[in-house]
């Protein structure tokens, strides 16, 4: 029997994507008798609700032997851009569902138009298990950069650089983790990294946020193989990106603004959006982002001091002096 979380999802799926009749003829396919008013009891004049009929449909088709959950799911998921009772379908939260799918052990195959048996939850893929390609998504995109990189290379090595950048990307992936971000692009001191679905800047942000502040702990392992700390620039933009399978082949106006703003309207230690992910923020968020500036033909904001702890320490105040003891 399937997992009755994965069924309530697709239930929700159908219900928001069709109404009541087109549900019904979803049936159809399967079994040209079907009718959810007869399967309920419900009288014709009647009008079944689109979850109803959704329940219904999952009910009487999802063990059957004729059609069985899975293959109901693939046909529903496959109607997706297809015209279907003379309208163009659009699975509402198509992507958040089929990402949701790792979590059952299974993915569904773009190219078979197959659920298949993962075998294992699978691990972090770089389309969530839900992208497809030539389809555009709302993303967020993040630059990351190791500053003075080449200087730090020069100064300890290739060697001891690539057991920095190994640690680093261990570090990386644990926080991403916590935020469901993907790397598509990575060069050892550097690369992009893509946040989608629900309030997917928020999550962007945060995950900046913390990639900062988290940095001094980074450095204060045991195992970090430098004898001075090194310092990162983030930044962010958003917007529709086309997705690639092959992500390092994306070509994208928000990537190139987040790597550019990252590379010339970004300080050491600091984070810098543009207005289009600081707009999508709530005012607590975007209070953080004070320092306004115009980057390329655009607004940007960078938050007002360095996030990571590095920054030269305030200097001491000076002391006071001693009191002189009273004499009687």
């Amino acid at each position: 029997m399937e997992n009755d979380t994965l069924k309530n999802e697709f239930i929700e799926l159908l219900a928001s994507s069709f109404n009541p009749v087109e549900i019904n003829e979803i049936g159809r396919f399967f079994d040209n008798k079907y009718d959810h008013h007869r399967l309920s009891g419900t009288e014709r004049h009647v009008t079944v609700s689109s979850r109803k009929a959704a329940l219904i449909l999952l009910d009487h088709l999802g063990d059957d032997r004729k059609c069985g959950f899975t293959r109901l799911l693939q046909f529903v998921v496959g109607l997706d851009g297809k015209t279907f009772m003379n309208r163009q379908t659009e699975l509402k939260g198509l992507e958040t569902f089929l990402a949701g799918l790792g979590r059952f052990g299974k993915y569904y195959d773009f190219q078979t138009g197959k659920i298949v048996e993962s075998g294992k939850k699978l691990q972090n893929p770089l389309n969530w298990g839900a992208l497809r390609d030539d389809k555009a998504y709302d993303v967020t995109i993040m630059s990351v950069d190791v500053v003075r990189n080449s200087e730090l290379v020069k100064k300890y090595g290739m060697k001891v650089m690539e057991k920095l950048y190994f640690k680093f990307q261990v570090f990386l992936d644990h926080l991403l983790s916590h935020y469901d971000g993907r790397v598509w692009n990575w060069a050892g001191d550097g690369g992009i990294i893509a946040f989608t679905f629900k309030d997917h800047q928020t999550r962007a942000v945060l995950c900046a946020l913390d990639i900062q502040r988290s940095l001094m702990v980074f450095q204060l392992s045991q195992d970090y193989p430098l004898p001075e700390n090194f310092s990162l620039r983030l930044a962010m933009d958003c917007g529709k990106v086309k997705f690639n399978s092959d992500t390092g082949k994306i070509v994208s106006d928000v990537i190139n603004y987040a790597a550019h703003l990252e590379k010339a309207g970004t300080d050491p230690g600091k984070v810098t959006v543009s207005s289009r992910v600081r707009a999508a923020l709530n005012a607590k968020f975007s209070s953080l982002f004070s320092i306004e500036s115009d980057f390329e033909g655009q607004q940007a904001f960078t938050t007002a001091v360095r996030l990571d702890a590095l920054a030269e320490p305030a200097e001491k105040p000076a002391a006071r002096p001693r009191k002189k003891p009273k004499t009687e």
